[in-house]
């Protein structure tokens, strides 16, 4: 289940990642998938993808299974 912290980034309107989308990215990022490709598709820039992969961001959340 989701962390406290995760909820509340969910709760604010700016934010444009969720917890299931960051699970989604993480598992891309995974496959091999481009951080340029994740980017463009969650329209998120490519410094928030890195900051995801690297454990900066939103490192309670897990990949999707």
């Amino acid at each position: 289940s989701p962390s406290l912290q995760a909820m509340r980034y969910e709760l604010n309107s700016r934010v444009k990642l969720t917890v299931t989308k960051v699970k989604m990215i993480t598992k891309l990022l995974n496959e091999g998938k481009p951080i340029r490709t994740l980017a463009k598709n969650f329209k998120v820039t490519e410094t928030q993808i890195k900051r995801i992969m690297r454990g900066e961001n939103w490192k309670e959340v897990e990949a999707a299974v």
